[in-house]
């Protein structure tokens, strides 16, 4: 519903016009989460992806693919939209399919940096929260001009499942740093830029929709749309 909501707000050309209001009524409801403790309205930014834009999170990989398990696992009795992305992600983490990806970094500066290895997940955050409460990235601010790209490489599944909890809590990332905390560096990439771009991937999920696209160019747009708080 947000996807939708978004792009048809930016593709109508009134983003400076309307304003954007989310309802968490939903199943996993992470956006609003970005903005506890706060009121009112504010300008946030937006990503842009493949002719296509995001407000919370482009994430390609086994978290991806766990989203595609727990659309289909939503629709069983009993299964919570939290429980089953969770149960989504524990069936790809059993299938374990690492990906051989080419990421370039662009900096605020202009400078690039490209990272080509066998990688698990890969998420470029503009909010704080996917995947029904997972604290991915737990400094992004949504004002600020800069998309909160985190990496995990290609490690075993009991170092995956030992990274869980504080992937969850968000208390991988030092907050008065912004960096990550020593303990996760060899595991984990946590890059600040302003564009992204993922090759060698097989899908790509935006905000929960899933497209079937092996490259995804992720750009910034600060303040694109008025987001109404409270």
């Amino acid at each position: 519903t947000v996807f939708r909501a978004v792009n048809s707000l930016m593709d109508s050309g009134c983003a400076d016009s309307a304003s954007l209001k989310i309802v968490p009524a939903g199943s996993g409801n992470d956006f609003v989460h970005s903005f506890e403790g706060e009121t009112g309205e504010k300008p946030i930014d937006v990503m842009s992806f493949n002719g296509r834009y995001a407000i919370n999170v482009v994430n390609v990989g086994f978290d991806c693919e766990g989203v595609r398990r727990a659309a289909n696992l939503k629709k069983r009795p009993m299964i919570s939209g939290k429980m089953a992305y969770i149960l989504g992600v524990i069936g790809e983490l059993a299938a374990k399919k690492p990906i051989d990806a080419k990421i370039t970094l662009t900096y605020a500066d202009g400078t690039q940096e490209i990272i080509e290895e066998k990688i698990l997940l890969a998420a470029v955050c503009n909010g704080k929260c996917y995947g029904g409460g997972f604290n991915l990235a737990p400094d992004a601010d949504l004002s600020d001009g800069i998309l909160n790209v985190e990496i995990i490489r290609d490690v075993t599944r009991a170092k995956f499942i030992s990274l869980v909890s504080d992937y969850k809590k968000g208390t991988h990332i030092d907050m008065e740093t912004g960096e990550l905390k020593e303990k996760f560096r060899e595991l984990v990439y946590y890059k600040k830029c302003v564009a992204v771009k993922i090759e060698g991937v097989k899908s790509v999920c935006a905000d929960g929709e899933i497209f079937e696209e092996n490259t995804v160019d992720v750009k910034v747009i600060p303040h694109a749309i008025n987001y109404v708080i409270d």
